[in-house]
């Protein structure tokens, strides 16, 4: 009897929390809640500031966004997929490891949403190309970079030169950053470099622009060794050995002389880098500078794409309402709060990305030739294990030739292999 008693005394004290509690769900039914994963923790408040306006505008739909780090999240995201299970509604993906998703049949078809809702000649739509797989697109993209020719306007203008433009040849960077290279404060050690030859995106740019490349058309074997290629990377070892312009790449990312941080054009010590677009970085950069198109090489002007895009998981239930979120994102979001989640990368939409609110954004910079470098001169050769064969196979080998350890032949034809090697047992 006592226990009884005990019983409805204690339901008598939950009733209110049970109703406050039944309460909520009545308040939330009827809308549907979606989880959109990213690893843009530095601009959390800018994410949920457009979150917030998506909501205003949608009230049948309620998003959260879930942030991880960018290693773990891609480990996340990639063994997640491996198993067939769900990180989110809507998660973002780099177009690098977006080609492992891609053969795994994890992502939903998103082509038959693109024809309903969308007219693909308002987009940069040849960077889709990165996200078909067997007739299917299965991501979109957000945002879009190509690599592009920062330089850093306060050294031309102390040095009293021309900056760089659109007519500019390889020649005339090497040049010129021959006359911006040298020992600025008399200690008998150069100080002051003319370029960074590191080896991100300014050799795949360069590459190609002498007819080169890493891989074929089919994207099945290293054209690293193709005499075009050869003759790209002597040029490329010479800017350090022979035309001295640069530092080797172990000193750009950790000697004295740029204070051991991996991004070496913000110390203001470099006249010139290709590098992403990621403008934001330099937005409060201690010098002047701006961006151009990289240089003509051999074969005309070439420049590496790149992009972050939107899939929607096979195991989402809410497809229709994350694609709305998708939609929405690349058509009707706030451009101000766009510029600022993706490192001031441009929109995928064309109209948007040649628009006097973001041309005119900050960080202020020659952002229209972003366009025209994505329509005219971008190339890709992603495919699954694109990290492994560039980052640690070929790229290895070109270190050690720009530090003089191996020679232009041995580092083409040791980086050829290794591509091959890791081509030979990727998808």
């Amino acid at each position: 009897m006592k226990l009884r008693y005990a019983l409805l005394i204690i339901q008598l004290c939950l009733f209110p929390f049970l109703f406050l509690s039944c309460q909520g769900k009545v308040e939330e039914k009827g809308k549907t809640k979606i989880k959109v994963v990213h690893w843009w923790g530095n601009v959390r408040d800018q994410w949920q500031t457009l979150i917030d306006e998506f909501e205003r505008t949608h009230p049948d739909i309620a998003v959260e966004q879930e942030i991880v780090t960018y290693g773990p999240y891609v480990s996340k995201v990639l063994a997640t997929a491996a198993s067939g299970g769900i990180v989110g509604d809507v998660i973002v993906l780099e177009d690098w490891f977006a080609q492992e998703l891609l053969s795994r049949d994890y992502c939903v078809d998103l082509q038959p949403f693109v024809q309903k809702d969308l007219k693909v000649e308002d987009f940069f739509n040849v960077s889709f190309d990165e996200y078909r797989h067997k007739g299917q697109l299965l991501a979109i993209p957000a945002c879009v970079g190509v690599g592009v020719l920062f330089y850093n306007k306060t050294l031309f203008d102390k040095a009293h030169m021309n900056y760089p433009d659109t007519t500019w040849t390889y020649d005339d960077l090497v040049a010129s950053a021959k006359k911006l290279t040298g020992d600025t404060d008399g200690d008998g050690f150069v100080d002051q470099w003319g370029f960074t030859a590191d080896d991100g995106m300014g050799f795949d740019t360069m590459l190609h622009s002498f007819g080169g490349a890493v891989l074929d058309n089919e994207r099945r074997k290293s054209l690293l060794n193709d005499p075009k290629s050869l003759k790209a990377i002597r040029f490329w070892v010479d800017l350090v050995r022979k035309e001295k312009i640069s530092p080797p790449s172990s000193m750009i990312l950790g000697a004295s002389t740029v204070g051991g941080i991996i991004n070496p054009f913000l110390t203001g010590k470099f006249a010139m880098s290709v590098q992403p677009d990621f403008k934001l970085m330099y937005l409060e950069a201690p010098f002047e500078w701006d961006i151009t198109m990289p240089p003509k090489g051999p074969e005309n002007r070439r420049t590496m794409r790149f992009s972050q895009a939107f899939c929607i998981p096979r195991a989402s239930i809410h497809r229709i309402e994350a694609w709305e979120f998708i939609r929405w994102f690349i058509t009707d979001a706030p451009l101000t709060g766009i510029d600022q989640l993706f490192g001031g990368l441009t929109p995928i939409n064309k109209r948007r990305a040649l628009s006097r609110e973001f041309l005119e954004g900050l960080p202020r910079c020659n952002r229209r030739v972003v366009a025209d470098l994505m329509d005219n001169y971008s190339y890709s050769y992603m495919r699954t294990g694109w990290q492994e064969f560039r980052d640690h196979g070929f790229v290895p080998h070109l270190d050690l030739a720009l530090a003089g350890k191996e020679s232009a032949e041995t580092a083409a034809a040791l980086g050829a292999k290794a591509v091959d090697d890791v081509l030979s047992r990727s998808k």
